[in-house]
């Protein structure tokens, strides 16, 4: 049974932890991705990673099974696919990498090329080119070393395809796609390594209505965004949470 009696309920930060998952749920229903990179932190700081990680790896694949149906029909496969195997391949290598490099100095240096990035895609630069399967499965090395060393894909991922000539709803489905496939190695993962402790279900069980509404509203504000509100807010994203890692 789930041990919803040895959660801080009452406590007055429990509330930081609730508004961080809406938050969370918001942008990952607007953007497709983003959800780990906002609430994961928080659910450390109160609970540790130990239970953190797992609580949002528990209740986010299932939660955002509704927006996979229409993601996989809208996506395009030819991306996707050579990304997410080349991701779950490399990840060992990234977690090698981990070993090996100072952690901080590795965080650190792949913020600045993110930003630098972001910065060059601000200014309208977009890859005008026909993406080519060695095409994604470099970017899909780079998000499975970036996935071991960080513990975060998303990044290289996502700049990529914003680069690209696709369009918004493209963009979102790709994303969606990819956190989707790669979820099923992470849930196997976590649940091998009997991560999914009874106070890790009793967390998610409570935090899953929060996120479940707020993943809701974020999905139907999609549909009132442009094309260029989209991209800003993503950039704008991805660009913040480089800019944490500097600093972190």
């Amino acid at each position: 049974m789930p041990e919803f009696a040895t959660l801080p309920l009452a406590e007055p930060w429990f509330l930081l932890v609730v508004a961080g998952t809406v938050a969370a749920g918001l942008v990952r229903g607007l953007a497709g991705f983003g959800s780990a990179l906002i609430v994961v932190p928080i659910l450390n700081i109160f609970f540790g990673p130990a239970i953190g990680v797992p609580t949002l790896v528990l209740f986010d694949p299932l939660l955002t099974l509704p927006l996979v149906p229409s993601a996989f029909r809208r996506c395009s496969w030819r991306e996707v696919l050579p990304l997410v195997i080349a991701a779950a391949l490399f990840v060992p290598l990234g977690a090698q990498i981990l070993v090996l490099i100072d952690g901080t100095v590795l965080r650190r240096a792949i913020a600045l090329v993110i930003i630098a990035f972001v910065a060059v895609m601000a200014y309208g630069w977009r890859y005008r080119g026909r993406s080519s399967t060695f095409l994604n499965l470099g970017v899909g090395a780079c998000a499975g070393v970036m996935s071991g060393a960080m513990g975060t894909s998303g990044p290289p991922v996502i700049l990529f395809w914003l680069g690209g000539p696709s369009d918004a709803s493209t963009v979102r489905a790709n994303v969606i796609a990819f956190f989707a496939l790669l979820a099923l190695a992470t849930v196997a993962t976590f649940w091998a390594n009997h991560l999914f402790t009874r106070e890790v279900v009793a967390l998610a069980l409570v935090l899953a209505p929060v996120y479940a509404v707020s993943l809701w509203l974020g999905a139907r504000a999609f549909r009132l965004v442009s094309e260029r509100v989209f991209r800003i807010f993503s950039l704008g994203l991805i660009a913040l949470v480089a800019v944490a890692s500097l600093f972190a």
